[in-house]
């Protein structure tokens, strides 16, 4: 079996999601062309947000992520069927809010999509709702899902930056057999002797049984980090680049100081860790939460000991 990395994803409340996505299509729509609807005021209407152009947005994250596709498949398909509903069967509130808006399309956006059944499944209900004479709705209306990657990519690009929500993403749990692939992997072995060679090197590892779990700490570590850089390159290019750079700039620093310091590796370890944690957090602290920016030094700690930037002499 070959290694393969976590995947990594992004945890948002369902107020900071609707916040989020609210501050992206204000980006997009013209001054008045766009209004929020208030769910203080009408309650769940199955609408978030009102595009005058005749689409309408509902925002979803469902909770508890990271999820079984399965059952997100189930809760995704559930908010579609519940929202639609909704979305016929108060029609004084929809008119008072929607006034001679004629509804077109109803767009769900959502962090994760993985399934055509999702897509199939708004086709179907959207077939359902045109069939029930609602006379706000247009005789050609649809129903789609979409995420904000793909519907709403370059004010996606533009919001970065701001302090509205910072990503917290939760990667996958590493599990013995991944560890064990990585270990054998031909590409990887003289990257994981590294490893094991400095380990050895330290004061308070003196049994095989301390190696042995050290070892894997920083293994796993190193494939939870590369299945973050992985998941933040695909879905947040410009964050995952700011990373790249702050991890390559503290490099070559790393390297300068491995020739000349003459601390135990111990208190190197640790002391590295702190610094570009600490880095991080001054490069990235507005988009990533501490626990994510963690993952980051603990991987860079783990990729710098088996690359060799990270050395140091035996401890006596």
């Amino acid at each position: 079996m070959g290694v393969t990395l976590p995947q990594a994803t992004v945890t948002w409340s369902g107020d900071d999601w609707e916040k989020y996505i609210a501050a992206l299509l204000g980006m997009r729509y013209a001054p008045g062309d766009f209004f929020v609807v208030p769910s203080d005021d009408h309650g769940d209407l199955g609408m978030d947000g009102v595009g005058r152009d005749g689409r309408i947005y509902q925002c979803y994250a469902p909770e508890n992520e990271p999820l079984q596709p399965g059952v997100r498949k189930k809760k995704l398909k559930k908010k579609i069927t519940d929202d639609l509903t909704k979305l016929v069967q108060k029609q004084a509130e929809h008119r008072t809010i929607l006034g001679d808006i004629i509804v077109e399309r109803w767009i769900l956006v959502t962090p994760i999509l993985h399934s055509k059944d999702i897509l199939a499944h708004a086709n179907a209900e959207a077939a359902k709702t045109r069939t029930l004479g609602c006379p706000y709705i247009c005789p050609s209306f649809e129903a789609i899902a979409v995420t904000e990657n793909e519907f709403l990519g370059v004010e996606k690009k533009r919001f970065i930056g701001s302090t509205l929500h910072r990503l917290n993403l939760i990667v996958d749990e590493v599990d013995q057999g991944n560890l064990d692939a990585l270990k054998q992997d031909n590409s990887h072995s003289d990257l994981v002797g590294n490893l094991k060679t400095k380990l050895s090197k330290l004061k308070a590892v003196n049994t095989p049984q301390k190696l042995e779990q050290l070892e894997r700490k920083y293994l796993k570590a190193y494939l939870e980090g590369r299945g973050l850089l992985t998941s933040l390159q695909q879905n947040h290019a410009s964050i995952y680049e700011a990373a790249v750079k702050a991890k390559r700039g503290f490099e070559k620093l790393l390297e300068a100081r491995s020739s000349l310091s003459g601390d135990p590796g111990g208190k190197r370890i640790l002391d590295e860790l702190a610094a570009f944690n600490t880095q991080l957090e001054e490069y990235l602290g507005k988009l990533l939460d501490p626990e994510t920016t963690a993952v980051l030094a603990t991987e860079a700690i783990s990729y710098w000991l088996m690359h060799c930037p990270l050395d140091f002499p035996d401890d006596d």
